[in-house]
């Protein structure tokens, strides 16, 4: 049967992709419907669905996971970047007396610029486009890591010479591009993917965050065991060579992809909504420029993408303070070991960590397209409650259990990869509009960064006045709190193309 291109273009449409990469058969299609039925695809183009006419469903996917490992290699760099800087943090306060408010200011500076880039690059993206907010974020990144490894002393207010102005100002630049990635990445991956793929594509996208935390471990360890010493008399060049090079060694990576992105394409999806409005869309975007109207029309979808990914980075900051349980119990960070040891000790560590988290990742992109977005979110909160509660309740024994600590310790990361921490990454994406896609996912994890400024703030006071185990109590509340919010406010997307959703 013959249909026009009026028809493919029917927002919902189940059997095509909104027709972007279909072409009509109708005589009177337009230039601009023409155009959008041709297989245009590059990264970050339109990718056809698993019916279109130009392409087999084997090249659709050839063409995604290439998709995947230019917006993964950003990813890469960013989740590098963010955990090689608390090896650094440590190497600075053991080698050149950084006090406690100087790796405060360092460590804020990146966070504020994480939270400023998420919102700030997702209305850039919604405004100006995809590929322009993908090229500008990495830019940055890789600018910031280089000018990190470059830091510089300065007099600090006690008169002394540290580097810590200069690197919380890098760290700062650094951050708004790290944060910018995250609507950017998602809205890309989500936009180019057909609706068969795009739940795992995304999910893979996010997961490669595990290789960065990963490779910062293993850089950390390597640059530790090789260069550092505690020999006062070369330990000055050698230490400070050791954290710049842990910098410069972030860049890398956005280097290697800076190309790819430069001469990517930009997603159809946008131009089809936003450049080409009037033709696919009755509704103008200058609807969404008020805030008030953004609130009011999507306010209830942004409390649930938002506030899981609030409650989840809370709960999940539990997981660093019963680490120090864990390395104690394992031998790792004792008192009486020197300073190189405790450094060579805590890379050693965060590469175990990495490993331990690496299985959930895989385990989200096998079952987020069979059980789906939202039921593996609230299973997920579920679990890591369950788990909170059985160590609060058995952790004056289990430090005499250390292997019984490690498991649950290891679980805990299973099931905040495999359930929140992939989806409310995943979640966000597919649930708005184009129009305002990248910035309600810039919002969204904007509002998980402040969780986990909630989280390192209350729980650290709150393990001060009743101890580890009210801690876990408090943390299983908020995780099942987190699985109510997801069952009442969060939408299920699977199965559904992204206009079926919207």
């Amino acid at each position: 049967m013959e249909r026009s291109s009026t028809e493919l273009t029917v927002m919902g449409q189940e059997e095509e992709e909104v027709g972007y990469n279909s072409t009509s058969t109708s005589s009177s299609s337009s230039p601009a419907e023409e155009r959008m039925g041709e297989d245009r695809y590059k990264l970050g183009g339109g990718l056809e669905d698993q019916k279109g006419f130009n392409s087999t469903e084997t090249q659709s996917l050839r063409k995604s996971l290439f998709g995947i490992v230019v917006s993964g290699v950003g990813f890469f760099s960013d989740a590098y970047d963010i955990f090689i800087l608390n090896i650094v943090l440590l190497i600075l306060e053991e080698r050149e007396h950084l006090n406690t408010f100087e790796k405060g200011q360092i460590s804020s500076a990146a966070l504020l610029g994480a939270v400023v880039g998420m919102c700030i690059f997702g209305l850039i993206a919604d405004k100006l486009g995809r590929k322009k907010g993908f090229v500008a974020t990495l830019t940055l990144v890789v600018l910031g890591a280089i000018a990190s490894s470059l830091a510089f002393y300065t007099p600090n207010i006690s008169g002394d010479h540290s580097v810590a102005l200069t690197l919380s100002i890098f760290q700062l630049f650094m951050g708004v591009g790290i944060g910018g990635e995250y609507p950017l990445s998602a809205t890309i991956t989500a936009e180019s993917a057909p609706s068969k793929w795009r739940g795992r594509l995304t999910a893979a996208v996010f997961s490669v965050q595990g290789l960065g935390q990963l490779a910062a471990g293993i850089v950390g360890f390597v640059l530790i065991a090789t260069l550092d010493s505690d020999t006062p008399k070369d330990g000055a060049f050698q230490d400070s060579l050791v954290w710049r090079i842990c910098f410069a060694v972030g860049a890398i990576p956005g280097l290697c992809m800076f190309y790819f992105r430069l001469t990517m394409k930009e997603t159809e999806r946008f131009t089809s909504s936003v450049v080409n409005s009037p033709v696919h869309y009755p509704v103008q975007p200058s609807m969404f420029s008020s805030t008030f109207e953004f609130l009011r029309k999507y306010g209830w979808k942004l409390l649930g993408t938002a506030g899981s990914w609030l409650l989840f980075d809370i709960t999940f900051y539990a997981n660093s303070l019963f680490a120090s349980t864990v390395l104690k119990s394992i031998g790792i960070g004792g008192a009486d070991n020197s300073p190189h040891q405790k450094l060579f000790d805590i890379a050693k560590w965060n590469i175990i960590i990495a490993c331990m988290a690496l299985p959930g990742y895989w385990l989200a992109i096998l079952v987020v397209e069979i059980i789906g977005r939202k039921n593996l979110q609230i299973f997920g909160f579920v679990m890591i409650g369950i788990l909170y509660v059985l160590i609060g309740a058995l952790l004056p024994t289990l430090s005499k259990a250390p292997a019984v600590l490690v498991v649950l310790y290891g679980l805990t990361f299973l099931f905040s990869n495999c359930g929140p921490n992939t989806t409310t990454f995943v979640i966000p994406a597919e649930t708005f509009p184009t129009e305002v896609r990248a910035r309600a996912h810039g919002i969204s994890a904007a509002a998980g960064k402040v969780g986990a400024v909630i989280g390192s703030i209350v729980m650290a006071i709150l393990l001060d006045v009743a101890g580890l185990s009210i801690v876990m109590y408090v943390s299983s509340g908020i995780a099942f709190l987190g699985a109510l919010v997801t069952d009442v406010l969060v939408k299920e997307t699977m199965g559904k193309t992204l206009e079926q959703i919207t």
